[in-house]
Parts: C-alpha cells; sequence; structure tokens
C-alpha cells in the first residue's frame, strides 16, 4: 500500500493540496492491529509534502464484526456493517506535515465525509 501511495501521489500537481484515495479489497481482512497499520501508512504520506491526505478503503464479505470508529491523532479508522453482509473499513490519514496551508473548515469538511451516521456507532 505504501508504493501504490507513493506512485498515486506522482500524479498530483505539487503547486496545490492534494489528496489520495485508493481502494483495496485485499488489506482489511488480513489486518489484525489497526493502529499499526495507521502508523505504517502515515511514514508514508509524511513523504509527500503537497498530500494533505490519503484515504485507503475496501470492503469485503463477512459477518460479526462490530462497527468501529477509532481515532489515531488525527486519522480515523472506520468500520461499518452494511446490509448485515458487507463490511467497509476505511483509514483516513491526515497530513501534518503539507506544506500547503489549507483552512480548519477544509479540514473539518474533509473528516466530515467519513463521519459515521450516529444510527451506525
Amino acid at each position: 500500500m505504501r508504493a501504490k501511495i507513493r506512485k498515486e501521489q506522482e500524479q498530483l500537481p505539487a503547486g496545490f493540496p492534494g489528496i489520495v484515495v485508493v481502494f483495496s479489497n485485499n488489506l482489511f481482512p488480513f489486518v489484525k492491529d489497526h493502529r499499526a497499520l495507521i502508523g505504517e501508512l502515515e511514514e508514508a504520506v509524511y513523504h509527500h509534502d503537497h498530500l494533505l491526505g490519503v484515504v485507503v478503503g475496501g470492503g469485503y464479505m463477512g459477518t460479526g464484526m462490530p462497527d468501529e470508529l477509532m481515532m489515531q491523532g488525527q486519522h480515523i479508522y472506520l468500520r461499518k456493517t452494511l446490509f448485515d453482509l458487507l463490511i467497509e473499513e476505511y483509514a483516513v490519514l491526515l497530513n501534518q506535515f503539507c506544506s500547503h496551508k489549507v483552512s480548519a473548515s477544509s479540514v473539518t469538511k474533509f473528516y466530515n465525509a467519513f463521519k459515521p451516521e450516529a444510527s451506525l456507532l
């Protein structure tokens, strides 16, 4: 996933803050420690000062997984179950070392895009 982030960020213009969104249905089913995953991915994000953030998402079929929302620093991990069978997971990473100034309002909108509905959690 670090290599994918590195490759995708190259497509973004350096003069503007960018966001990379990557979907991988093969990543989250095998992750046991989501805090460790965020720790690994944040280092890949921090190396690119024109990135405002990275969103890694994926979905798979499964049952018995409780919905979860976890904050780790400025990053978010979210798991939600849809239709009792489809599990969606997201890691939303904000780059604290982004060289472009972004308003607090814009950062709030970025977070709120992934905020779960009150009924989910």
